[in-house]
C-alpha cells in the first residue's frame, strides 16, 4: 500500500481520495484481524468468536469497495491523460 501512496502522491495526485480511502480500509482490515487474533488467545480457542467472525463481511467489503473505487477513478484519469 505504501508503493501505491508513494506513486499516487508523485505522479497522480488527482486520485489521492480513493487512494487515502482504500489505506484507510485497508488499516482497518488489517486492526479487525488483530483484534480477531486477540479475542482468540484471550478466549484460548482455535478461532474469534462468532460475534468477531459476523463483521469480517463489513471490514472486508469496505476494502473491496475502497479497492474498485480506486480502479475505476485510475481507469477515469488515465482514460482522461490518453485522449488526444
Amino acid at each position: 500500500m505504501s508503493k501505491v501512496e508513494a506513486l499516487s502522491s508523485m505522479y497522480f495526485p488527482e486520485i489521492d481520495k480513493e487512494v487515502y480511502a482504500l489505506a484507510e480500509a485497508e488499516s482497518n482490515y488489517r486492526k479487525y484481524l488483530i483484534d480477531g487474533g486477540q479475542l482468540r488467545l484471550a478466549a484460548k480457542t482455535p478461532i474469534p468468536p462468532e460475534s468477531h467472525m459476523k463483521g469480517i463481511t463489513v471490514v472486508y467489503g469496505n476494502v473491496s469497495i475502497a479497492q474498485s473505487n480506486l480502479v475505476k477513478a485510475s481507469r477515469s484519469l488515465m482514460g482522461a491523460l490518453l485522449k488526444p
